[in-house]
């Protein structure tokens, strides 16, 4: 899997065969709604402070699928109640600049690895999923880690991004 930014509110998801797998696009760079694009499609959308909401689009119903919310220390958690599955996304090492996406036990799943694009003055994103749970990392999962990662690089840039958390 590869991840391509093709700007700053549109991320794509390749598969091995550079098919699209997955798409992230966001309704503006306040990161506050979105749209995710697997088989199905679901709307993200932020429902308060540091806490998203994502639904399954069925036939202009809208069925819960997932949360996201930051908790102490700057750790997201993502949480699908259907699945009864609960990673937490977090930032690893103090002086290298990627995330990692972890299991109920500990376990990394997933990394992610942000890079700066020059030329479209953007982040490329570099994913590294662990070979025992490549089953578990379906494109979903992955575009939910992906949006911790932009909510993060945004923060940390200064750029526009929802309140994280309340003071």
């Amino acid at each position: 899997m590869q991840l391509v930014s093709e700007s700053h509110t549109h991320i794509r998801l390749l598969d091995i065969q550079h098919q699209v797998a997955g798409e992230l696009i966001y309704k503006d760079v306040t990161m506050k709604e979105a749209t995710l694009q697997v088989q199905d499609i679901y709307a993200l959308r932020y429902t308060g402070t540091g806490k998203w909401e994502c639904f399954r689009l069925e036939e202009k119903k809208e069925k819960l699928h997932s949360r996201m919310k930051v908790n102490r220390g700057a750790v997201m958690e993502l949480s699908f109640p259907l699945r009864r599955k609960t990673y937490r996304f977090k930032r690893s090492g103090a002086w290298r600049l990627r995330f990692v996406l972890l299991n109920k036990q500990g376990e990394e799943i997933m990394g992610i690895l942000p890079g700066i694009n020059w030329k479209k003055m953007i982040h490329d994103f570099t994913l590294q999923i662990n070979e025992e749970f490549r089953e578990e990392c379906s494109s979903l999962l992955i575009l939910h880690a992906v949006h911790c990662a932009n909510c993060w690089m945004s923060m940390m840039n200064g750029g526009p991004v929802p309140a994280l958390v309340s003071v």
